[in-house]
């Protein structure tokens, strides 16, 4: 099969499984077309694949060299599923490089980014109520843009979704507060227009459902408006909630569960436990004390309990 429709078919299979996967693996496989050329995926050898991964460090850095490994990878499973290979995906290693520690939302910085928005005006609150949501039932926000108005009521704090990456069902919970101003910015939203999506806008006359990169884009104004040096996204904030929950001694069980991981790789939570500089100075400092014998009156660390109770 010529690899142009190899690579469509790949893209219709992988379009049944998940709604954003083709679209998003779409640019990694065109740049893998454009080096490689049309020809049959039978013809493709190992060294063209790594020839091409080395001619990326030329425009990319070593994460995105990484996620395009990932989907050539992953687009050789499927070729090797349907016998039109010679390169087992097997031998496709990933590149080792030293992952960039992500940011990690603080309460305090959550809160400044809050403080810039006034729950009076509309488009303040429909930000402000995004940001707490993400903040305190630690939603993704591609499942925060999938909410719908008849998922919140009245009365509930908290709703059951279905989880983007796994399609797992779970419950979400936020504060009684954020309830208010959820309640709040939904009577103002009906009195504007009509929409399924509890996230939406007119544009042209026409209502629809809010984009993740809106939510992005709120994200960092209410970060520069706060004049955090941090650069806390989206996902800051998911990872931030995780990491306020590993504090107070919740176990990896206990996060996949809030989190929606899935139940076949349990220790996906271990990435919540990576410490922060000052974390990690605490636990050796206190590590060092217990095996000379100094005199460390208080207990082990907040993230040295946190592993004890993996």
């Amino acid at each position: 099969m010529l690899l142009r429709d190899a690579i469509e078919n790949y893209l219709l299979w992988k379009g049944t499984e998940t709604r954003t996967a083709a679209k998003v693996y779409r640019p990694f496989l065109e740049h893998f077309y454009s080096f490689v050329g049309n020809k049959d995926t039978l013809e493709i050898k190992l060294e063209e694949i790594s020839a091409f991964r080395a001619s990326l460090k030329l425009k990319y850095n070593d994460g995105n060299i990484s996620n395009h490994n990932n989907v050539i990878k992953n687009f050789y499973k499927w070729l090797e599923a349907n016998r039109i290979t010679t390169v087992h995906p097997f031998l496709i290693r990933n590149p080792r490089f030293q992952q960039p520690e992500r940011p990690v939302a603080t309460p305090e910085e959550v809160a400044k980014m809050c403080a810039t928005l006034n729950p009076n005006s509309y488009s303040d609150l429909m930000r402000l109520v995004a940001i707490k949501l993400m903040w305190e039932s630690m939603i993704r926000v591609s499942e925060l843009i999938d909410l719908n108005v008849s998922d919140i009521l009245s009365q509930n704090t908290y709703t059951e979704i279905i989880g983007k990456k796994n399609y797992k069902k779970r419950w979400i919970m936020w504060s009684p507060e954020t309830h208010q101003l959820l309640l709040q910015y939904i009577a103002k939203r009906k009195m504007l227009f009509e929409h399924e999506a509890l996230f939406a806008h007119e544009s042209a006359g026409v209502s629809q459902r809010m984009a993740t990169r809106s939510v992005e884009r709120w994200m960092k104004i209410a970060r520069e408006k706060a004049k955090l040096t941090q650069d806390i996204s989206c996902h800051a904030l998911r990872h931030g909630g995780a990491h306020e929950l590993v504090k107070k001694g919740a176990s990896l069980k206990f996060l996949g569960l809030i989190l929606g991981h899935s139940d076949t790789n349990p220790r996906a939570g271990m990435q919540y436990l990576r410490f922060s500089k000052e974390e990690s100075l605490d636990v050796v400092e206190r590590f060092v004390g217990l095996r000379f014998s100094r005199n460390v009156s208080e207990p082990l660390g907040i993230a040295f309990n946190a592993y004890n109770m993996v």
